[in-house]
């Protein structure tokens, strides 16, 4: 056995979420903490004291007896030592900022804008540096979590406080549950929504708050690194966190390789190509190629391998009641080890199923490649509620094939867009087929763009479908593709006169791509909807060459059958 396998048995045995966090721990890098009562030295602290009184003649001045309140949190639980707390996080070599609040203070929207760029966010919960005093962080959460270019972000918000957690609880209870499906969970002390994970934890010295959310500052790193892998414990999640993280450990190598003295030879390239614009479109490709170098010499994809998935399955296969009911399986063990066989060999080379018949009876029409009703049944067995894998596989699907846009980018018509015409109620859609190369530098004139229809499945059972897009609702819908050259689309389009290419135009929050009016006939407008990732896009165009070049030809048809049936 060589060290490869001895690493990968090892890692099989791991606890997954264990697999995970130390995943997490090399991805986070950056905290910021907002806390009013943050101090870096001694003489910061402000402690309560009463007045001197100067003692008459020959007087003893009397000391009196404390009165402790147990109802009432010690001014000291509210302090946060900042140089303490910035210390413990270099120690895990992440970067800690921390902003204190002046009061009348107007701080919110620099801390928003440093949740931004802040893999964590820790609050405290009475901040007094806003413009009215004692005002808490249920508002500023909300104004964080619904901001509109950060709602599909993951973000972990810590609300580290003195203040009553139930009393916390409460408030941002109320606050966040208008703004969308709430879950709230750890005994009131998380509140999920969305991608957004808001925890509750206690200072030293918090009355009233559960042993185990009371957190010290020096253990604090750990336990935010435990609350942030909560939301990514999964195979694609930390291969996704893997490549971030060797991106962020290699990304100034990276700048290096891009230097200014590259400029020469870039703009000498440029010269010399013709047209010399078609440089600009160079610049990507060469930076995602330095991505894609950095992704394989750190080998992410060792997250996915057989040994994550037995720890995978090993964690998933206990959080099931009657797990091995899923599967008819005899006993949880057996059912544990034919689901990893499954996995790991795939359904063609598994060996469970001659040793379980009903296993055997669910694993055989997996193997048929048209029986698309069952396809969706594994995915079911593997989902915590052992139903939504069809709803899962449409997701994935569309993940892998359709582009995503993290910000709102100008739609540009090419090869692999898809558009909606709307008209009189109903919605017909088409997948532009014109090459990518006669997409661009258009005359100005414009250019004639050819379609392709594409059908809407008819309900949501419907297996004749290839493919999956986003609708501008949100849902994801099935599409069939016709190549039949007679049913082809022609459509017209006037060029932007500064890209030289067909943008769409926003209106009424919509991407539209205009056509020109021919004669009497009102010009269309097409609604853009998604498109297709480049070697999808590409096939197409391959499938749609072969359908216009069938040969028809005079021939034996008794020879005809002879070579279909060597195929066969």
């Amino acid at each position: 056995m060589d060290k490869t396998e001895e690493s990968q048995q090892a890692i099989a045995l791991v606890n997954f979420e264990e697999l995970s966090r130390g995943i997490v721990a090399r991805f986070l890098q950056t905290i910021v903490i907002v806390d009013d009562q943050a101090f870096l030295h001694e003489a910061d602290v402000a402690h309560p004291h009463g007045g001197l009184v100067a003692p008459g003649m020959g007087a003893t001045q009397a000391v009196p007896t404390p009165v402790v309140d147990t109802n009432t949190v010690s001014d000291t639980a509210h302090e946060l030592d900042a140089k303490a707390i910035i210390d413990v996080f270099a120690e895990k070599g992440l970067i800690c900022s921390v902003l204190r609040p002046k009061m009348n203070e107007q701080f919110e929207t620099k801390t928003i804008n440093a949740a931004e760029r802040a893999d964590i966010l820790i609050l405290d919960w009475q901040l007094q540096g806003a413009t009215m005093p004692d005002v808490d962080a249920a508002d500023l959460i909300e104004k964080i979590i619904s901001r509109g270019n950060s709602q599909d972000r993951l973000r972990l918000i810590a609300v580290y406080s003195a203040e009553k957690p139930a009393t916390i609880g409460r408030k941002l209870q109320a606050t966040l549950t208008p703004l969308g499906n709430l879950s709230i969970e750890d005994n009131d002390h998380t509140f999920v929504l969305k991608r957004n994970r808001v925890c509750l934890f206690a200072k030293e010295g918090t009355i009233g708050a559960e042993t185990g959310r009371i957190i010290r500052e020096e253990d604090l790193p750990d336990r935010l690194i435990t609350e942030f892998s909560k939301m990514t414990t999964g195979l694609l999640s930390n291969a996704a966190l893997e490549s971030m993280a060797a991106l962020r450990k290699n990304m100034h190598r990276m700048l290096g390789k891009f230097h200014p003295s590259l400029d020469a030879p870039y703009l000498s390239h440029r010269a010399l190509l013709k047209p010399a614009e078609e440089a600009e479109s160079h610049v990507v490709p060469l930076i995602v190629a330095e991505i894609q170098s950095i992704l394989e010499d750190q080998q992410v994809s060792d997250c996915v391998t057989s040994a994550y998935i037995q720890s995978w399955v090993a964690r998933y296969v206990n959080s099931i009641t009657e797990f091995e009911k899923r599967m008819n399986i005899p006993s949880l063990e057996n059912a544990k080890k034919s689901l990893v066989d499954l996995l790991c060999k795939g359904i063609h080379e598994e060996d469970s199923s001659k040793l379980f018949p009903d296993w055997s009876k669910f694993i055989a029409p997996l193997k048929e490649e048209k029986n698309g009703i069952n396809l969706s049944k594994l995915t079911d067995i593997l989902t915590s509620d052992g139903s939504s894998g069809g709803i899962l596989d449409r997701e994935f699907a569309c993940l892998m094939s359709v582009c995503t846009h993290y910000e709102n980018p100008q739609p540009m018509l090419t090869l692999g867009s898809i558009v909606a015409l709307d008209s009189d109620g109903k919605t017909d859609y088409f997948l532009c087929v014109q090459p990518s190369c006669d997409s661009v530098r258009l005359p100005d004139k414009g250019r004639r763009f050819p379609f392709l229809p594409m059908t809407k499945a008819a309900n949501s059972s419907a297996t004749d479908f290839g493919f999956i897009v986003p609708e501008k609702d949100g849902n994801l819908i099935d599409l069939r593709l016709s190549l039949r050259v007679y049913e082809l689309e022609i459509f017209e389009f006037r060029r932007d006169s500064n890209t030289k290419c067909v943008l769409a135009t926003n209106v009424d929050n919509e991407w539209i791509f205009t056509t020109v009016k021919i004669g009497d006939k009102d010009p269309k407008r097409l609604r853009w909807v998604a498109e297709l990732k480049q070697s999808h896009a590409q096939r197409v165009a391959n499938d749609y060459a072969r359908e216009i070049s069938r040969v028809g030809l005079t021939e034996s048809e008794w020879l005809r059958r002879q070579a279909q049936n060597k195929k066969m």
